[in-house]
């Protein structure tokens, strides 16, 4: 076996590494997804009955339906990272330089 081949082999390997070690960071990140979004469901509903007992319920809706977007683009933002760092974490253990 030639050293292209060996060096092809290492980052093969290396590869699948990685990707293994990312799956099981977002999978373990996931796994308290569906409490998050019940948490968050019961607490719209929660400040929804609150603000019509105020407001309209016109005015209370909206308000209510802009926390919802900007508690979804948080999940959003906070979910869509976690790859990121778990790469580069894997990155630096690694002993690679961070870009």
């Amino acid at each position: 076996m030639t050293d292209c081949h060996k060096i092809s082999d290492r980052r093969t390997l290396s590869r699948t590494a990685t990707n293994l070690t990312l799956a099981r960071v977002v999978g373990a990140a996931l796994l308290p997804l569906p409490a998050i979004m019940l948490v968050d469901a019961y607490a719209l509903c929660s400040a929804y009955a609150l603000l019509s007992a105020i407001l309209p319920a016109a005015l209370s809706f909206c308000l209510v339906l802009n926390y919802a977007v900007l508690l979804a683009l948080l999940l959003a933002l906070t979910y869509g990272v976690i790859p990121l760092l778990a790469a580069r974490q894997l990155r630096l253990q690694h002993g690679v330089s961070p870009r």
